[in-house]
């Protein structure tokens, strides 16, 4: 299913990839493994309440499943695991809901969780046995390990609980608690490691070794201690950079996580370099439907989406959108994707990684087949058409200039609004700066990308020291080159928009404090053009909460208040709607870590700015804005 708008085109998304086999089949740019059965996806429909927003039963199953090629842990591992402290499986429905993941009875794992089934024998960090004679091709009567990964759809579908019904909506930033989620999983590792349990690692053997059909012998078991070790070590490093002793940063909490700062930790990892930065920006996950209309992604709008009217031709009328199948590729090697970077005399390193390019570029499709929930559709919105009418009078006068509304558009042809945080500053506007500062000015030793071009033909060396931005972006063309051999150089240029620098001086001295420089560069002619953050439609928004990019605000009341009028403290993670306010619920911590507490004072989780008027907005004012913003 296409946007009325595009031709029929291949898309890339936000996710994972196993085995979308016969729906691929047109795909004849990319190659296509086939799936083992231990792969396939349910074809069962959902059982969960469903508000229907453009996807069908068969597009919403390979949203919840399909793998963009993440690798978290192999599946057998994780079905086998504990809870930390023991108590259950790692495995169980109810336990990972209370992560903010979605479970539903038609599905072995939550709505996100896919499994991986590939050829592994180059993958650096994922292609290790557990067991002698361990295949690493997906050779079907071989019998190929499955991994278990997280894909778009686990950070990017809600659900809203409205009278005691529960609908999930597909494309809707989730309630999900990333941070908490690895945590436990790495707790439960450390914890099964046979020096640490001896009497749970005989258990975990056991049942890792029944489901591989494998002898639990002295040899099988060593091995998988040794394979244990490398992954506690592997997650061990991960969270060192993100994370490192010292790090005064706010929890992420649900709803949110840095992902500009997982994706550069894990291309310093890739590449070698011996440090990462500290991921301290953590954004709400933005809801997808309307991002294709968009030039740019991303709450900063640093990441260019390819013009919709100037696609790759590939052959007849298929068509690629190569900037999202860059941006999603950037996305998987920082969600669990694996890469290699081989290095090769005289010649560019070579790229191995785990994406899975052909499901990345259907998940992309789903993506643009979305449509905006509408709460009229469920819900009685009353006779409240005065007030509405009242409502967009002020929107129009208040908020179109910034959130453009029907055909719309910017000077680009997008429908997005980006503005720049001295516009915002001089405003009285600015909200919190880490996310846009963070993915600016980090910067990281280059390791083994150190004197790659940074285009596939021409362009400079990478120096000793780079800005992440451009490592990513060299990494990214060149596992895309390695899976589509017809894109070329020019169409690559600039695939993550960083033509972007400041000063050369900016090294990894910034990495302690990126907000100093940020707000020195705020005014100046480069930081116009590279400080700011996006204003898009807001169709459907009453299903996204909580607001502003780092989910300072709880509901879009609170965010046409004055903001030191705004809460600052409020629970975060219940799918309650509140229908007055417009957003969620703050329910506070039943006691099982099901909910937590945003705290507005932190670093990073301010709620100031984004006032535009809010100090002149009577109560009536603002019951006529909502009324109108609950039709969009």
């Amino acid at each position: 299913m296409l946007s009325a708008r595009t031709p029929k085109r291949h898309m890339a998304a936000f996710a994972s990839g196993c085995g979308l086999l016969a729906l691929l089949s047109g795909c004849s740019l990319f190659s296509s493994d086939p799936t083992p059965s231990s792969c396939a996806l349910s074809g069962t429909p959902l059982k969960q309440m469903v508000l229907a927003n453009g996807l069908d039963d068969q597009q919403l199953l390979e949203w919840a499943q399909a793998s963009q090629g993440s690798r978290l842990l192999p599946q057998s591992w994780f079905d086998a695991l504990e809870q930390p402290g023991g108590g259950g499986q790692l495995a169980d429905p109810d336990y990972l809901a209370r992560f903010g993941l979605i479970t539903d009875a038609a599905l072995a794992y939550p709505v996100g969780m896919a499994l991986d089934c590939q050829d592994d024998s180059d993958l650096p960090n994922t292609g290790f046995s557990w067991y002698e004679g361990q295949n690493h091709t997906v050779d079907r009567d071989a019998g190929a390990e499955p991994w278990i990964g997280l894909t778009c759809a686990a950070c990017h579908t809600g659900n809203v609980t409205i009278d005691g019904v529960t609908r999930l909506v597909a494309g809707a930033p989730a309630r999900f608690d990333y941070q908490s989620f690895v945590e436990a999983l790495d707790q439960s590792l450390a914890e099964t490691h046979p020096d640490a349990d001896s009497a749970r690692f005989d258990r975990f053997a056991e049942a890792v070794f029944a489901a591989s059909g494998q002898e639990a012998s002295e040899n099988n078991r060593k091995l998988l201690t040794d394979a244990l070790d490398r992954m506690i070590a592997w997650q061990a490093e991960t969270e060192r950079r993100n994370f490192p002793q010292g790090d005064d940063r706010p929890r992420y909490g649900f709803s949110r996580v840095d992902a500009f700062g997982h994706i550069y930790n894990k291309i310093t990892i890739f590449a070698g370099a011996e440090e990462g930065n500290p991921s301290t920006a953590p954004v709400s996950y933005p809801f997808l439907w309307g991002i294709q209309e968009q030039n740019t992604v991303q709450w900063n709008g640093l990441v260019a989406n390819a013009r919709l009217n100037n696609p790759l031709p590939v052959g007849g009328d298929e068509l690629i959108d190569y900037g999202a199948l860059g941006r999603n590729t950037g996305e998987v090697l920082g969600v669990f994707g694996d890469l290699a970077v081989v290095e090769r005399e005289g010649q560019r390193p070579n790229y191995v990684s785990s994406a899975r390019v052909n499901n990345l570029m259907r998940l992309e499709e789903l993506v643009g087949a979305m449509k905006a929930p509408q709460l009229g559709d469920f819900v009685d919105l009353g006779e409240q058409e005065t007030l509405v009418t009242s409502g967009r009078a002020l929107f129009v006068d208040h908020c179109q200039d910034c959130h453009l509304q029907g055909d719309a558009r910017n000077d680009d042809g997008g429908t997005e609004v980006n503005v720049s945080f001295a516009d915002m500053a001089s405003d009285g506007n600015l909200t919190d700066i880490n996310m846009a500062c963070n993915a600016m000015l980090y910067s990281s030793t280059t390791g083994t990308m150190a004197g790659t071009k940074t285009e596939l033909v021409g362009g400079r060396e990478l120096a000793a020291v780079e800005p992440v931005s451009y490592m990513l972006e060299v990494g990214v063309k060149g596992v895309m080159a390695n899976n589509v051999k017809d894109l070329v150089n020019e169409v690559l240029r600039n695939l993550w928009g960083m033509d972007r620098r400041f000063d050369e001086t900016v090294g990894l001295e910034m990495a302690t404090d990126p907000n100093f420089e940020c707000r020195q560069q705020i005014f100046t002619e480069e930081g116009r053009k590279s400080l700011q953050y996006k204003a898009r439609p807001l169709d459907g928004i009453w299903a996204t909460g909580p607001y502003l990019h780092n989910g300072s605000v709880r509901t879009l009341y609170q965010l046409l208040l004055p903001p030191d009028q705004r809460e600052s403290r409020f629970w975060v993670g219940s799918a309650e709607y509140d229908a007055d306010e417009v957003g969620f619920r703050s329910v506070a911590d039943p006691g099982d870590g099901s909910t937590s507490l945003f705290d507005t004072t932190l670093s990073g989780n301010s709620n100031a700015g984004h006032v535009y008027g809010a100090r002149g907005f009577s109560e009536s004012d603002r019951a006529a804005l909502l009324a109108y913003m609950r039709t969009l």
